[in-house]
């Protein structure tokens, strides 16, 4: 748990505890840590709806790109930038690759192969090592 969760957790449970249907009673541990599972349930939900980065101004949240491969191999690429990955579908392929952090370019991996490119350009990489060169459509 990272330590603003943490302190996110301590708080709910702080206010809950002072704020509690019982005014001015004592609360029992019990109640606090109820109040605390509540808080971490909450926390954990607004894990689920919430981006996990922000993104540079101009920077479209999910981007679609079509490329054209080498052996007549069309691949539709679904960009999500908040999620930093790539979904891929199309011949045989259906792989969602995690972003690398190149220097430049685009390069995402993970069990289902390799994207990587620059501009237009584009080379896609199977598990099994073969790679194809891939160009975007306009």
């Amino acid at each position: 748990m990272t330590i603003a969760r943490a302190a996110l957790v301590s708080l709910a449970a702080c206010l809950l505890a002072a704020c509690g249907s019982r005014a001015r009673d004592a609360s029992s541990t019990v109640d606090i840590a109820d109040a605390a599972a509540d808080a971490s349930n909450s926390v954990a939900a607004y894990d689920r709806v919430t981006p996990r980065r922000l993104l540079p101004a101009g920077m479209p949240a999910v981007a679609v790109a079509t490329y054209r491969c080498a052996g007549a191999v069309t691949l539709d690429a679904r960009f999500d930038n908040r999620a930093d990955n790539v979904r891929l579908r199309g011949a045989g392929i259906a792989a969602t690759l995690a972003g690398q952090h190149p220097a430049s370019g685009i390069w995402y991996g993970g069990k289902g192969g390799e994207l990587r490119g620059k501009g237009r350009n584009a080379t896609f990489t199977y598990p099994d090592g073969r790679a194809i060169a891939c160009v975007a459509d306009d």
